[in-house]
């Protein structure tokens, strides 16, 4: 009997205890009050925003702890070297010696892939990233006939995912562009959304690259800034971010708006910009308001990041523009600002993408004084312009001087955004 009592007070203390447990999470750890965001980040070898600089695109990538980049020789931009140094910027030293004008810097699973000039057409080459085993994998050369009768072609961007390259192909005797996905396994390479490409009108120069714009690559999807010209929609630009198959199939409207720029995708959120008209001011001249946002598509709401007004010229350009560049790299946002009073590069800013929470990385000053031209236009192409990002360093051109307008004598610096490392980048001799 002593023994039963025994049994069932232990019994009634066991269940209390586990009561008292499962209403106050006695005896286990505290639960965060708010989960940090997960965000899920298509790996690439380098980011749309690194290619829209021109010729020069790509210049700069990173991975495995790597900085990777192309230092473009001073005396002729045919030559330069490919270096390496580790994410603090110690340990410098040249992979090999360039030629060709190579470009568009990619890093994958430890191979760096880059465009090489050849003759005519340009070739997509993959190479171990200490510079061995140096591999062509295609040659751009369309095969579609009414292509052909062009004589030339360069590729302009090329971003390398998992199992598909994406390159830009643009015509270097017309304005017009053609993108491309190669396939790594199949080996093939086919246009991208050929439905929404007539190359009757292309040869008109009313082709894929004067309505489709600051393209975005995920493995399966395109996401993509599709503008109409104001005579035919609207007088204020009307335009598009929208999502499709690289087959063209299941093309839909995400959201519209007033000249609207696409420059990069973190997880679920986009990030673009938009020129919306604004009261004229008392000379009656037109104001503009420049937005930096992110819409959240799960959410479908925008968060404003940063505004600025901005005088209209013309339909290709305004001035005092502050935010002269925006850039992506992996889950950070980072934008751009010059002073229009003195033309010069002035701070450096990073968004949290999850807190939205803006911050100064780097202040222009003395040891960095570069001039930029600011007359940008409204098709979208001064997303990246002259600045390209990758692993918390800054590879930037601009004009060292006022006289950019008389001679094009540039300057290349990598900047570290803690501001420890600010360099001039010389060629290796």
């Amino acid at each position: 009997m002593k023994n039963k009592k025994v049994w069932r007070l232990a019994c009634l203390v066991m269940a209390v205890c586990m009561g008292i447990t499962c209403m106050t999470g006695c005896g286990s750890k505290d639960i965060p009050a708010a989960q940090e965001e997960k965000i899920n980040i298509t790996e690439k070898g380098n980011d749309e925003s690194n290619m829209r600089f021109g010729s020069n695109g790509g210049l700069i990538t990173a991975g495995d702890e790597k900085i990777y980049y192309i230092m473009v020789s001073d005396k002729d931009y045919r030559k330069g070297n490919l270096m390496v140094m580790n994410e603090d910027g110690t340990q410098e030293q040249k992979i090999c010696s360039l030629s060709n004008n190579k470009r568009c810097l990619n890093y994958m699973d430890g191979y760096l892939y880059y465009v090489k000039a050849d003759g005519d057409y340009d070739s997509v080459v993959k190479m171990k990233a200490d510079g061995s085993e140096e591999t062509v994998l295609f040659k751009e050369k369309p095969e579609e006939k009414k292509l052909i009768e062009y004589s030339s072609y360069n590729i302009t961007q090329l971003i390398v995912l998992k199992n598909k390259i994406i390159t830009r192909l643009e015509v270097t005797l017309n304005s017009d562009a053609f993108w491309y996905v190669y396939d790594c396994e199949n080996q093939t390479n086919t246009m991208i959304n050929n439905e929404m490409l007539d190359l009757d009108d292309a040869m008109d120069g009313i082709g894929f690259n004067n309505d489709i714009q600051n393209m975005i690559f995920e493995n399966d999807w395109v996401y993509y800034c599709k503008r109409y010209e104001a005579d035919y929609i609207s007088e204020k630009g009307f335009s598009e971010i929208r999502k499709t198959r690289y087959d063209g199939t299941e093309d839909s409207v995400l959201f519209d708006g007033q000249n609207l720029s696409l420059y990069g995708k973190i997880g679920d959120k986009i990030i673009y910009s938009s020129i919306e008209e604004d009261e004229a001011d008392d000379t009656n001249k037109d104001l503009w308001n420049k937005r930096l946002k992110i819409y959240d598509s799960t959410e479908q709401k925008d968060t404003l990041l940063y505004e600025e007004k901005v005088g209209y010229l013309d339909n290709n350009s305004w001035n005092n523009v502050k935010l002269v560049s925006v850039n992506i790299w992996k889950d950070q946002i980072y934008y751009v600002l010059l002073n229009p009073d003195n033309n010069k590069f002035q701070t450096v800013h990073q968004v949290n993408i999850s807190t939205k929470e803006d911050s100064i990385l780097y202040e222009f000053d003395e040891r960095c004084r570069l001039f930029e031209n600011p007359v940008l236009d409204l098709t979208g192409s001064d997303g990246g312009k002259k600045c390209q990002f990758a692993g918390n360093w800054l590879y930037i051109e601009g004009y060292s001087n006022a006289n950019f307008g008389i001679n094009n004598n540039t300057d290349t610096y990598k900047i570290k955004l803690d501001g420890s490392v600010v360099e001039k980048v010389e060629p290796v001799v």
